[in-house]
């Protein structure tokens, strides 16, 4: 049997505090059984301040998506939560934007919001997203400075290639005097 102790864990992502909480000590809120915030960290967290712009433009991207092709009539708070949970554990929006176009590409079976953990966690789908990670090159590396294109100048052709026999003929009869 382990031993109980006053120590709880924070559960917010980007908890100041380090983590800790000492429950005997510190203040805490509890809002579900089991998971424990800092009064400041639940705060974030229910404001939602926690996400760049980025991350909510991605999200919304993946909500606006999901209701035109996969399904219209998804349950929204279902979804979010998902996503949330997702961010929340550290998961880049980036990257949950491309596997759900991943999904919609290559038409994978995708009925409910809870199905998408599955897409995520899937190791052909990280390895993909990581290979195109590392094909984007920075075009600004390769600028290429635009000339004017100028003709070369014509010239008089040397006297060998003035001599050289034209055509498969003349190759022909060329061999028949020797």
């Amino acid at each position: 049997m382990s031993k109980k102790t006053d120590i709880k864990t924070c559960r917010f992502v980007g908890c100041p505090h380090g983590k800790k909480i000492d429950i005997s000590k510190d203040e805490y809120v509890m809002p579900t059984k089991g998971q424990y915030y800092h009064p400041d960290c639940w705060s974030k967290k229910r404001s939602g301040t926690w996400k760049d712009s980025q991350t909510r433009a991605d999200l919304q991207y993946i909500k606006n998506e999901w209701a035109l092709r996969i399904d219209k009539n998804v349950n929204y708070s279902q979804l979010m939560r998902v996503l949330n949970d997702f961010v929340g554990r550290g998961v880049s929006s980036e990257y949950l934007v491309f596997v759900l176009d991943y999904v919609i590409k290559h038409k994978k079976k995708l009925n409910y919001p809870y199905g998408f953990k599955y897409y995520v966690d899937d190791k052909e789908i990280k390895t993909t997203y990581d290979r195109s990670k590392y094909v984007k090159i920075d075009q600004s590396k390769f600028a290429v400075e635009k000339k004017e294109f100028e003709p070369p100048q014509k010239t008089d052709p040397s006297p060998l290639i003035a001599n050289k026999p034209k055509g498969f003929g003349s190759i022909l009869r060329h061999k028949h005097k020797e």
